[in-house]
């Protein structure tokens, strides 16, 4: 028998108890996003990529063709 594929670190589905990456956001910028994503219904594809600082770069795309890039700027949550 072979020696088992060398993966990367990270979860390698839902009954692994590794954590993955996560991006976290303010619900004011999730609703900003999914209005992003509503202006172009022909994307299949969403990305967000942490640009510091509390800012999100949001990447839509199709086939590997960029569509749409806005940017998620911080906005601070409500303070209970």
């Amino acid at each position: 028998m072979g020696e088992a594929p060398d993966y990367p670190p990270g979860p390698r589905g839902p009954e692994d108890a590794e954590s993955g990456v996560r991006v976290s956001m303010s619900r004011d910028q999730f609703e900003f996003a999914a209005r992003e994503v509503a202006k172009v219904p022909e994307a299949t594809s969403v990305r967000f990529e942490e640009r510091g600082a509390a800012y999100l770069e949001l990447t839509l795309s199709r086939e590997g063709t960029e569509l749409h890039r806005a940017m998620v700027f911080p906005i601070p949550a409500d303070s209970d």
